[in-house]
């Protein structure tokens, strides 16, 4: 869970060890690859998104046996 609006820090919570080892993908509302964080042994991670521009942004998380993704604003 997180918030889907933001204007400086993303916190992505993750309920379980399945997201170990996973990736993180942020792209923007053309489809460009923004940014890619390694997520390794944290149960809550950070993301600083106030070098972003103002607009709304796709987060992509994945590993071998999960995928999930969200739309966020940032501010």
């Amino acid at each position: 869970k997180y918030k889907s609006v933001t204007n400086d820090r993303l916190y992505i919570e993750f309920n379980s060890s399945e997201f170990n080892g996973s990736t993180i993908k942020i792209m923007n509302s053309l489809g460009s690859l923004i940014d890619v964080k390694m997520v390794t042994d944290q149960m809550l991670y950070q993301l600083n998104v106030s070098d972003y521009a103002s607009g709304l942004y796709q987060v992509i998380i994945f590993n071998d046996n999960r995928f999930v993704s969200h739309k966020i604003i940032v501010q």
